[in-house]
């Protein structure tokens, strides 16, 4: 039996889990200590495999962490297409090949700041916006003449860099969806709004400190053995503090807009 304090205290961790999606120290110190008293680590587990989710401790965070599917706390692959793509009465095979570009390019920003010995290690503080976007090109140029191999579980190397090469080269700041420039800055966007990376007003990109502590879960959490697939699980289990509409498309600031924010 549990007692009525661990009861109590495991529905506010949970409360708190259902409006922030993670709970740390800073957070809320008061229920980060009540995590680990007797019984209710396993009563805040039970719950989050009640609401078809897991319950994730990473570098000192607990993550609620929703299950494939999960459309109730997450997002569906098709809200995900909508909001990392230019959405739009277009045909699906276009629409695919944006959405693979678009993990594609997540890959390489995550590859540009973590690696070495330990693959989840960070190993720069930022990256220039110019030098992501080479990287890219550089690495879809890359893997189709090495191979022509999938790059991903749906489309191949050529493929993808066939969907690059359509966008056009603004070779300014550009928020245009049709180009690369603005392409990459949908892909932001979407990570400051789950609250993973940021595109400061200087023009560089920086990881922040949740991408930090999930890099573990993405990619040594072997369910799948394909690191676009679970990139792909984790990006779907949306937002956290906030709920957005199925219809609502990942907003591409202006230059000097909210993409764009000092980093605080």
């Amino acid at each position: 039996m549990h007692s009525d304090e661990a009861v109590r205290s495991s529905q506010e961790i949970v409360a708190h889990l259902l409006r922030r999606r993670s709970l740390d120290r800073e957070s809320d110190a008061r229920l980060y200590e009540a995590f680990f008293a007797k019984g209710v680590e396993d009563l805040v587990r039970m719950q989050g495999e009640a609401l078809g989710a897991q319950i994730a401790q990473l570098e000192g965070v607990v993550y609620l962490l929703p299950n494939d599917g999960n459309t109730f706390l997450g997002f569906s692959r098709s809200e995900l297409k909508n909001r990392l793509t230019r959405g739009g009465r277009r045909d699906r095979a276009e629409r695919d090949a944006e959405y693979s570009l678009a993990l594609f390019a997540i890959l390489v920003l995550l590859s540009q700041f973590y690696g070495g010995q330990d693959a989840t290690g960070r190993k720069r503080d930022y990256l220039p916006f110019g030098e992501y976007q080479n990287a890219v090109a550089d690495g879809l140029a890359a893997g189709a003449s090495a191979s022509g191999g999938a790059a991903s579980g749906w489309l191949s190397y050529p493929e993808l860099l066939g969907a690059w090469n359509a966008l056009i080269s603004s070779g300014e700041i550009s928020g245009k969806r049709n180009t690369k420039e603005g392409m990459l800055r949908v892909v932001l966007a979407f990570l400051k709004q789950q609250g993973l990376a940021l595109l400061a007003g200087d023009e560089n990109i920086y990881v922040l400190p949740k991408l930090d502590h999930v890099m573990k879960w993405i990619f040594l959490n072997r369910a799948s053995p394909d690191a676009v697939d679970r990139l792909e699980r984790f990006l779907g289990h949306g937002p956290e503090g906030q709920e957005l509409q199925d219809d609502q498309e990942a907003a591409v600031p202006e230059a000097g807009g909210e993409a764009c924010d000092e980093l605080d």
